[in-house]
């Protein structure tokens, strides 16, 4: 819990010009990039992404996008109409460098604050979309959400403590591990993960709870989370990874406002 105290509890430093993203891997990492969507301009917080290669996995990115906070929308000097336009520019930067038709499998997850309405069975109630003309542009480029076509559980949930304090109600799908079409039969075990209280006195570690599946790659067994991880590499083809929280690649955002993708 070294990072818990260290990264995820608010300081003065919380949002200074960083975007509160950690990359951590047990597995070599390579071509490694870090990149701001808006290099040179005023942002509320500062928004980017980190990627790099896995050996038999691909090049793995993880992201939170833009969201708008409940505030006038303001990115100076002024280069978009709202903020669902800016989160669509930093939807297609990340389309444009990471295609799904690329010869190189990427698997991009993250907070992408972007989802769709959708009814879902298994809480039996529907769930709100949000900037879900982004989410679009994602799914029309090529990825897919098993998430959202197999689980369809909120993210991020009226019912969560922290979104209580903030007067969030909704509940919504915004936590995903997006990968190519064509890997569909890839993918299996899609869950929801962290969604209960915590060793933080009685609050989730996240106002988003965590987004789990198992990916079949070439040689390694990588679990992914966009939240949370905590399970361990099996010398095997499969490949565990999530879009909240992962066993062996993880991608942690919005916890107290940090992001972290984990590979272990």
């Amino acid at each position: 819990m070294v990072l818990m105290k260290e990264c995820a509890f608010p300081s003065d430093e919380t949002y200074s010009d960083n975007h509160g993203l950690l990359l951590l891997s047990k597995i070599p990492l390579s071509n490694t990039v870090v990149r701001r969507y808006h290099p040179g301009v005023v942002e509320i917080i500062s928004r980017g992404y980190l990627a790099a290669d896995i050996e038999e996995l691909g090049t793995v990115t993880c992201t939170h996008l833009s969201t708008q906070f409940g505030l006038p929308y303001y990115v100076g000097p002024p280069q978009f109409n709202n903020f669902e336009e800016l989160q669509g520019n930093e939807t297609m930067q990340l389309l444009q460098t990471y295609p799904a038709t690329s010869d190189k499998h990427s698997i991009l997850l993250g907070d992408f604050n972007q989802g769709p309405a959708v009814f879902s069975v298994l809480a039996n109630r529907n769930l709100s979309g949000q900037y879900e003309s982004n989410y679009w542009k994602v799914i029309n480029s090529g990825y897919i959400s098993p998430y959202v076509d197999d689980v369809r559980l909120c993210t991020s949930c009226g019912e969560n403590g922290l979104n209580n304090r903030t007067g969030s109600s909704d509940s919504t799908i915004l936590d995903h591990i997006y990968v190519r079409n064509g890997s569909r039969t890839k993918v299996s075990n899609v869950q929801r993960i962290w969604d209960s209280e915590s060793a933080v006195g009685s609050w989730p570690l996240s106002d988003h709870y965590g987004v789990q599946l198992t990916y079949l790659g070439d040689e390694v067994d990588v679990t992914t989370q966009t939240d949370l991880t905590t399970e361990t590499m099996k010398p095997t083809n499969e490949t565990q990874i999530s879009s909240a929280m992962t066993s062996v690649a993880f991608c942690l955002c919005n916890i107290f406002f940090i992001s972290f993708l984990v590979l272990f």
